[in-house]
């Protein structure tokens, strides 16, 4: 008696867990009051992610996470006049984002828009020490700020969590 008990809590617990995880509900966080981002509710804040990142969240069971940096424009002007001083870029976002991608490594940037202001998205696999990730980035000319959206996945879980990690980079906010 006492087994059935506990297995019935266990599946219980288990179909709780099932459900709440595949939650398309989400919260919105409201950073320094300057911009907001919605992040899925089965997500959880951290610090164990990035230390330089402002805002983190991750779902390990699911295999998401997201972190968002921000680079203030005037502090960023030294190491972009010293970065390819030889090539012509139209803008100072551009020259960011060039040194921002390649520094990392990634490559295929596309130019659009999240909310009004000017971004530059892409979304590719790489190999980390943990296996293969994939990752969906984007990178956000704000009034004062660069940002840069960082959403990634495991690599085989990427088919699952796709949408989750479009929304997030789309709900970006500057308010």
């Amino acid at each position: 008696m006492k087994k059935l008990i506990t297995n019935t809590f266990s599946s219980i617990g288990l179909i709780f867990c099932l459900i709440s995880c595949n939650s398309t509900e989400t919260q919105e966080v409201i950073i320094n009051n300057r911009y907001s981002i919605k992040i899925p509710t089965y997500m959880t804040k951290t610090t164990a992610l990035n230390q330089e990142a402002i805002l983190q969240y991750q779902n390990e069971f699911k295999g998401i996470y997201v972190m968002v940096f921000e680079d203030l424009k005037p502090d960023m002007q030294t190491m972009l006049a010293e970065y390819k001083p030889d090539k012509k870029f139209d803008s100072d976002f551009d020259k960011y984002a060039d040194y921002m991608i390649e520094s990392r490594g990634f490559s295929r940037l596309n130019n659009g828009t999240i909310n009004g202001l000017k971004a530059k998205t892409l979304k590719t696999t790489k190999m980390i020490p943990e296996g293969m990730a994939y990752y969906h980035i984007a990178l956000i000319d704000g009034k004062e700020h660069y940002y840069q959206l960082i959403t990634g996945s495991d690599a085989i879980k990427e088919a699952k969590n796709r949408d989750a990690m479009k929304m997030i980079i789309e709900s970006f906010t500057y308010n």
